[in-house]
């Protein structure tokens, strides 16, 4: 099932202090004509807490009125009304109004640009253009604009400065966008170094770094990696004095899909059940906001085959964003997507294969990614194979292992189960030899990415095992791979239970061999001879 995947992006927005000169010792201190326009100062500190918290009415207020006041006090080309005109530029950005967006950051160029050409600030003004280009959808401008503003934060503030670190981050997220993980990872290491050395393990101001981590983990196929990274971005994240619930819920739901991603659908569920409820709260049942942690919890009903639960899930969401038609295409082609799931786990075939026709169709038209061009490939397989289409099935079967391969790499778990599935459907047409050779290779590559006890580590196993029993004459072969599969179960059974009962789980890897032997020997009686 797809997951509802959104990078984090780390929008630098400059908050009162950043009209702040800096002591020999690198101590900010306030400049006089700040300290002496006290009504401003306040104005623009409780603007920056609103936008922090999403409160985004009361921010754009609060900054315009700031503005007003410091235009008044300093003259409209202080330092301070350019800062104030980034921060409402972030409102404008957030909010979609991307024109009025473009406005504001040029008066602030304009301004820092006349006090030096030099100005540090110029660096900040460029960041944010490039979460702008983002926001619009130019990944190209976007990408190419952060990668100036890390040149220019690193000039103006030193390598070492958590402003560089946000820059870091920022450039991560747009290649997390692009499904470039492994070019993200290094940045985001080198962003939590930066940080690890001027914050406490738990301080909010670490929290967008430890996210962006956790989610080029799950991005690599990482996913128990990804677990204590979004763990502790929570963590920090709480601690915030101006809780942003939408930003903790997008936390929890990206922790959500890591220990689903890990086969640990029991703890993915309640971390879920939350991340619905804070948006729910903070925006509403049926605010646009609610639509993805609506289609997330789904997903791990849908793990577990409880459609009828999921179901009513996938139902709202749909009906959320049938209201709001200018919302992002990819969350309405995810959540369409997952719903015709649903309908193929229900059954009902013929509407899963539209729904996955239209999904692809509209994918195709918006010039998606691979890796989610790859899921659709695969689900519209899938549904094709359940009605014995196998000739059709194949085509788009392969297509989507050639598209995980281009979005993630040879050896990652998507590709691998994707190849199990072409293994799968290549068995049913008759070409034993070729799905033999999928299986071996998922079965080779799940077995060393994921735990052994992993729901698609055992899967792939038992799909070879039934492969060399059922059609190749092979028990042998098949005993060794249900052998190895019963042991991951095992193993795992005694993992937990030395967790609970300490000494105690020897018992329990004595009984599970005990089983095993039972296992063999009644294999052996029955096909060995």
């Amino acid at each position: 099932m797809r997951a509802v995947h959104l990078a984090t992006a780390l929008v630098l927005i400059l908050t009162p202090q950043a009209a702040l000169a800096e002591q020999g010792d690198g101590r900010p201190r306030v400049a006089k004509s700040l300290q002496a326009a006290g009504d401003p100062l306040a104005a623009n500190q409780e603007a920056a807490r609103a936008f922090n918290r999403g409160d985004l009415t009361a921010a754009e207020a609060g900054f315009l009125r700031a503005i007003s006041l410091y235009e008044q006090a300093q003259g409209p080309g202080a330092e301070a009304v350019g800062v104030g005109w980034v921060n409402l530029a972030e409102v404008y950005r957030v909010t979609g109004r991307f024109d009025e967006a473009q406005a504001a950051m040029a008066r602030a160029r304009g301004i820092f640009a006349a006090i030096s050409p030099t100005h540090r600030y110029l660096a900040v003004v460029e960041n944010n253009m490039a979460a702008l280009a983002r926001a619009s959808g130019d990944t190209a401008a976007s990408e190419a604009g952060y990668r100036r503003t890390l040149e220019s934060m690193e000039a103006a503030f030193g390598p070492d400065h958590p402003n560089t670190a946000v820059a870091l981050g920022n450039l991560a997220a747009a290649l997390l966008a692009q499904d470039r993980a492994a070019e993200a990872a290094p940045l985001l290491r080198r962003a939590d170094a930066i940080e690890a050395r001027l914050y406490a393990s738990d301080a909010p101001e670490r929290a967008a770094t430890l996210s962006g981590l956790g989610q080029a983990e799950i991005a690599l196929g990482r996913y128990e990696a990804a677990i204590p990274h979004l763990q502790a971005a929570i963590t920090a994240y709480a601690r915030s004095t101006d809780i942003n619930p939408s930003l903790l819920a997008g936390i929890r739901t990206h922790l959500g899909h890591a220990l689903r991603a890990a086969g640990r659908p029991q703890e993915a569920r309640p971390v879920l059940v939350q991340a619905l409820e804070e948006a729910e709260r903070a925006h509403g049942a049926s605010a646009l906001e609610t639509a993805a942690p609506l289609a997330n919890l789904a997903g791990v009903f849908f793990d577990e085959a409880q459609y009828d639960a999921a179901a009513p899930l996938l139902r709202r969401a749909q009906a959320i964003l049938a209201a709001h038609p200018d919302a992002d295409p990819a969350l309405a082609s995810t959540v369409n997507n997952n719903y015709a799931n649903i309908l193929r786990g229900q059954g009902y075939l013929d509407q899963a294969e539209r729904h996955y026709r239209l999904a692809l169709a509209a994918d195709e038209a918006r010039g998606a990614r691979a890796s989610e061009l790859a899921v659709t490939h695969e689900n519209l397989s899938g549904v094709l194979r359940a009605q014995g289409r196998f000739g059709e099935s194949v085509g788009h079967q392969a297509l989507a292992v050639t598209l995980y391969r281009l979005a993630y790499g040879a050896r990652h778990p998507q590709t691998a189960r994707a190849l199990g599935n072409a293994g799968i459907t290549l068995g049913l047409t008759g070409d034993h030899e070729g799905a033999e050779s999928f299986f071996a290779e998922a079965v080779g590559m799940l077995s060393q990415m994921l735990p052994q006890a992993h729901p698609d580590v055992m899967v792939a196993r038992i799909n070879l095992a039934w492969l060399y029993l059922r059609h190749m004459g092979r028990p042998a072969e098949a005993l060794a791979q249900y052998r190895a599969a019963t042991a991951g179960i095992i193993d795992h059974a005694f993992d937990a239970g030395r967790a609970r009962e300490g000494a105690g789980g020897e018992e329990l890897r004595r009984r599970g061999e005990i089983f095993v032997l039972r296992v063999d020997a009644a294999w052996a009686a029955a096909h060995l001879g």
